[in-house]
């Protein structure tokens, strides 16, 4: 295992991985926990195979077992040439930037090729006959979705904040290929039903990522009541109310 160092942020993986040509995936506890929701599903249906963790200064207090295994705030999943960097508590808002800007220079040293990042679209947006998610691509990223016909650009006026704006604002700057994909999603209560969207879109963009989206929409209730629980742990962990630190 990778010794730790002294850093603000230390990425520590369980052995020596060639990241060359690999997808790096994540999400957030944004509106309708979209994000979060979608790569923990992603992990859990793909039976993902856990290569690592995020330490950081300021690490959650926050541990919890699953299927009789400790599971850490911060953690990395890989499936084929797919990384996906799982957030079980959102990141307190002080090292939001620090995981944004660590996590996209790893991205981009160990020669990913591009980024997805999924978080939630407020649905009071939503007009009649919309398309169910927006795209925020990098400039690099134009190639990617010049030939999804189905896909719709975030609107002039509307704005993407917190980690997603910071992951996007570190690849724009660096010139690294990244689309943050957005669903309209439900601002009041965690919306598994915006994630099975992201998923479908998110296949779009990776060829033969096959996902199954129908537990989320079977257990919809059950998956809203986990995310409500996660939630207030945070909550009580912090002191402070993180349920409305929200992102478009």
């Amino acid at each position: 295992m990778d010794e730790p160092v002294d850093l603000e942020l230390n990425i520590i993986l369980k052995r020596e991985y060639d990241f060359s040509g690999f997808n790096l995936i994540t999400g957030f506890h944004g509106i309708g926990a979209c994000g979060f929701i979608t790569v923990r599903h992603i992990v859990e249906s793909l039976k993902c195979e856990r290569i690592g963790f995020i330490e950081t200064e300021m690490l959650p207090a926050l541990v919890s077992l699953e299927n009789n295994r400790l599971i850490l705030p911060f953690e990395l999943y890989m499936y084929e040439k797919n990384v996906i960097f799982l957030p079980r508590f959102q990141p307190y808002r002080a090292e939001q930037r620090i995981i944004a800007r660590n996590i996209s220079n790893w991205a981009i040293e160990n020669n990913f090729k591009q980024a997805f990042l999924i978080g939630g679209l407020d649905s009071k947006f939503k007009k009649d006959g919309d398309n169910n998610c927006r795209i925020v691509p990098t400039s690099a990223a134009t190639d990617l979705i010049k030939d999804h016909d189905n896909i719709t650009l975030l609107e002039k006026g509307l704005f993407v904040t917190g980690p997603l704006a910071l992951f996007l604002s570190y690849f724009e700057i660096q010139n690294f290929a990244a689309i943050a994909i957005l669903p309209y999603s439900n601002r009041e209560r965690p919306d598994p039903r915006a994630s099975a969207e992201a998923i479908k879109t998110l296949g779009s963009f990776i060829d033969g990522l096959q996902i199954d989206i129908e537990s989320l929409l079977k257990d919809a209730e059950r998956i809203e009541a986990e995310i409500e629980e996660i939630f207030l742990q945070g909550e009580n962990d912090e002191g402070s109310s993180e349920k409305h630190r929200m992102y478009i």
